[in-house]
C-alpha cells in the first residue's frame, strides 16, 4: 500500500513496536534476510530463547507466590490465633468483654484488608492475559453495595453468620457469571484452531478468505458457530 519492500516495512514496524522482545526479533530477522542467513534457524533459536525466558519467569513467579502464601498464613492464621489467645486471657483477667470487641475488629476488619492487599500483590505478580473480560466485575459492582448494606442491617444472628451471608450475597452471582463466561471463552478458544485450519484448506482449493468464511458459517463449531455465522453474514452484506 505504501510502496515499501518487505524488509523496510518490517524495520519500520520494529521502530514503532512497544514490545522490546518483539522489536529485537524483527531487527534480527531483517538483519538475517539482508545478510542471506538461515532465517528458519534464526526463528527457531529465538523461539527457544523466548520460551526459556518465559519458563524462568514462571518459576520466579511461582516462588514469589509461595513466599506470599506463607506470609499470608503467618499474618492471618498464626497472628489470629495468638491475638485470640491474648484477648481471651485479657477478658478472663479483667472480667470484661473488651477483648471480644478486639477479636471481632481483627476478624471482620483487619483480615479483609490484609487479604485485599495480598490479592493485589498476587495480581501484580501473575501473568496477564491480553484480553480482560470485565462483565463479572460489572456484576460484582452491582452486588457489592447490596452485600455491604446487608452487612450493616441489624439481623438477630451471630456476627460470623451475618458476615458470611453478606459476603455470599456479594460474590455468589458474580462467581457464577465468571464461571459461565470462562466456559464460553474456553469453548471459543478450543474451536478456533479448527476454524483457522478449515479457512486454510478452503484457500488451498481456490476460495477467497471472504467466501471461505461465508461457506464455513454453515458448519458447526460449537460456541464459535454464532461468531462465524455473524462474520459470514457481515461479509455477504459487504
Amino acid at each position: 500500500m505504501f510502496g515499501l519492500d518487505p524488509i523496510t516495512a518490517l524495520e519500520k514496524a520494529a521502530d514503532y513496536n512497544p514490545n522490546r522482545t518483539f522489536r529485537e526479533f524483527l531487527y534480527g530477522y531483517t538483519t538475517v534476510l539482508k545478510t542471506g542467513g538461515d532465517a528458519q534457524a534464526y526463528v527457531n533459536s529465538k523461539l527457544k530463547e523466548i520460551m526459556d525466558a518465559r519458563g524462568a519467569k514462571t518459576r520466579r513467579t511461582a516462588d514469589m507466590i509461595g513466599t506470599l502464601a506463607e506470609a499470608y498464613v503467618t499474618v492471618t492464621a498464626v497472628l489470629g490465633i495468638s491475638l485470640f489467645t491474648l484477648y481471651q486471657i485479657q477478658a478472663i483477667v479483667s472480667h470484661n468483654e473488651s477483648g471480644l470487641t478486639s477479636i471481632l475488629l481483627f476478624a471482620f476488619v483487619l483480615i479483609p484488608i490484609i487479604s485485599g492487599v495480598f490479592l493485589w500483590l498476587l495480581d501484580g505478580l501473575g501473568t496477564k492475559q491480553p484480553y480482560l473480560d470485565m462483565r463479572p466485575y460489572k456484576v460484582f459492582g452491582v452486588f457489592a453495595p447490596i452485600g455491604a448494606a446487608l452487612y450493616f442491617v441489624p439481623i438477630p444472628v451471630p456476627m460470623f453468620l451475618h458476615a458470611s451471608v453478606a459476603l455470599s450475597v456479594t460474590v455468589l452471582v458474580p462467581a457464577a457469571m465468571a464461571i459461565r463466561y470462562g466456559r464460553e471463552r474456553a469453548g471459543l478458544e478450543s474451536k478456533l484452531p479448527d476454524f483457522i485450519r478449515d479457512v486454510a484448506e478452503s484457500r488451498k482449493i481456490g476460495l477467497s478468505p471472504e467466501t471461505a468464511i461465508e461457506e464455513l458459517g454453515l458448519k458447526g463449531y460449537g460456541r464459535l458457530s454464532k461468531p462465524v455465522e455473524r462474520m459470514g453474514s457481515q461479509l455477504s452484506w459487504g
